[in-house]
């Protein structure tokens, strides 16, 4: 062999030598990493398989907690999903977007043909959200007066609606619209009801505006309605006003 070949196949040798060693120094480097490292999960299968349901219905919608949209298996979904079984995907995802959206009443259009006392009353009770009520209420009012017309049914849940969530600006308004509808009787148990409300709100002088006015052009309080309005008026001080009550309250009897 001569010296030519003698140091070309010493020079193989340390080259393959260097690139063994660097070879094994990144081996090991690599599994220093991966050792510390988080490992790599796909997006679908980090997440909860409810975020990847399709949204077409929105029984199945994202949960976003910017827009109120609770996550499957609390009890607001679980109405939620029986809200959608009576009214509609459709007609439910409307309702959730007039709580932040008025022009979304343009979308009830569509579901017109649906209203009547019943379905207006359903709505109403059903755990929708009070801006997306208010709209739905306001919107059924401008039918077609021989499609529907608003009664003391209808008025009676919102104004419990108003309570719950503590608009008590908007429950007065409301009374008023109620009182101003001529088309509209109510019976004792709704006055009853209405001087109640005034009550808790603490609006004294509103509930006895009210009972006076349903007196003299409405309905005849009973003693239930007296008894009423005389509670209210001891509970929030109002005594020498409680003594007139009484005498009238006397006199009916």
């Amino acid at each position: 062999m001569s010296a030519l070949s003698t140091y070309a196949m010493r020079a193989v040798v340390s080259r393959l030598s260097t690139l063994s060693c660097h070879l094994s120094q990144r081996q090991t480097e690599n599994k220093i990493f991966q050792m510390f490292s988080i490992p790599k999960r796909s997006i679908s299968s980090s997440l909860p398989p409810h975020l990847y349901r399709r949204q077409t219905d929105c029984s199945y919608r994202r949960y976003d907690p910017f827009f109120n949209i609770t996550p499957p298996g609390s009890e607001q979904a679980k109405l939620r999903d029986r809200s959608v079984r009576m009214f509609g995907a459709r007609f439910t995802m409307i309702m959730e977007e007039l709580n932040w959206e008025r022009a979304a009443a343009i979308s009830l259009w569509d579901h017109q043909y649906r209203v009547d006392h019943a379905f207006v009353l359903s709505v109403l009770e059903f755990d929708f959200g009070i801006q997306a009520k208010i709209r739905f209420f306001n919107w059924a009012a401008h039918l077609n007066r021989r499609q529907f017309r608003h009664d003391s049914a209808t008025y009676m849940a919102l104004i419990r609606s108003l309570e719950d969530a503590r608009l008590d600006r908007g429950i007065y308004a409301t009374i008023q619209a109620l009182l101003s509808d001529e088309f509209v009787a109510f019976s004792p148990a709704h006055l009853s009801e209405l001087v109640e409300i005034l009550g808790r709100a603490k609006m004294v002088s509103q509930a006895l505006s009210v009972f006076y006015l349903a007196k003299g052009r409405y309905c005849e309080p009973t003693l239930s309605t007296y008894y009423s309005i005389f509670v209210m008026l001891m509970q929030q001080g109002w005594h020498k006003k409680a003594r007139e009550v009484y005498t009238e309250m006397n006199e009916l009897k």
